[in-house]
């Protein structure tokens, strides 16, 4: 099968990133993988700025907690509960790290996005989860 490719693809911009501020975010993919650094096991979170379509996505890894590999075991079960409970993921006890992840897709909250320089990429935007109150 083929067809003619209209000139109009010559039209196609790269998406940018927004200004540091507070943005909607929507879970919009939650991909488990493996670190290649230190082999956690994490999920590769894609939002999607609410109402932002020509906004470029917006990435983070999130660990699961509870690994004997991780340098930092308390920093990255403060750092997944501060993304559960930004996103008020609902889960139940004996849920494992994927299905909680599934349950996270399509959920949304106001979060703070960071402005910031990656070799790679260039300047991207970081998500900054809101510290938890009691």
């Amino acid at each position: 099968m083929d067809f003619e490719i209209s000139p109009d693809f010559m039209n196609a911009k790269e998406p940018e990133i927004v200004a540091k501020g507070m943005y909607p975010l929507i879970i919009a993919d939650a991909e488990i993988c493996e670190s290649k650094t230190s082999g956690a096991i994490q999920a590769a979170v894609r939002f999607d700025i609410d109402g932002n379509p020509d906004a470029k996505p917006v990435y983070m890894y999130v660990q699961a907690p509870g690994q004997d590999c991780l340098k930092n075991p308390e920093w990255t079960a403060l750092q997944f509960k501060r993304f559960i409970m930004a996103f008020e993921i609902e889960y139940n006890a004996g849920d494992t790290f994927a299905e909680i992840m599934q349950a996270s897709l399509g959920q949304s909250a106001s979060v703070a996005l960071d402005v910031e320089y990656d070799d790679k990429y260039g300047n991207k935007n970081a998500v900054n989860l809101p510290q938890l109150r009691d």
